[in-house]
């Protein structure tokens, strides 16, 4: 049985993003140094990449109760600015740009400190924990 409301809707995905953090962090060494090399960037995403589909194959198991559908669509836009944002950092990485993976690398960090859609997910609960996604 699922998530009978909202709360426990959001207690859900916030369980699944505690589950997730310790191994993206893992995957990482602890985080994204700055400077940020294309070649450390280079080495994590594979790992990273598999974590992401991992987590979002849980995460669209998790039943959606009514009232907790404007939660799970802020996610789903969370999640598309995110691959978005790796989009962007890919691009600079393939092409050997040093300076325009760190210029991309800073503009998803400004990103996503003024996301409207990240404002969202924590004024319905989700934690930060769920950065990691």
């Amino acid at each position: 049985m699922g998530p009978a409301g909202k709360t426990e809707y959001v207690e859900a995905v916030n369980a699944l993003c505690g589950e997730h953090l310790p191994k993206v962090l893992a995957a990482t060494n602890g985080g994204h140094p700055k400077p940020y090399p294309i070649a450390v960037f280079l080495k994590e995403q594979p790992r990273l990449e598999q974590l992401t589909v991992d987590f979002d194959k849980r995460f669209e198991s998790i039943p959606v109760p009514e009232d907790g559908k404007p939660v799970a669509e802020a996610f789903d836009q969370y999640r598309a600015a995110g691959d978005a944002a790796t989009d962007r950092l890919q691009t600079a990485a393939d092409a050997g740009d040093q300076k325009a993976f760190d210029e991309a690398f800073e503009a998803n960090l400004k990103e996503f400190e003024t996301s409207d859609t990240r404002t969202d997910l924590l004024s319905f609960g989700i934690t930060a924990e769920c950065n990691a996604r």
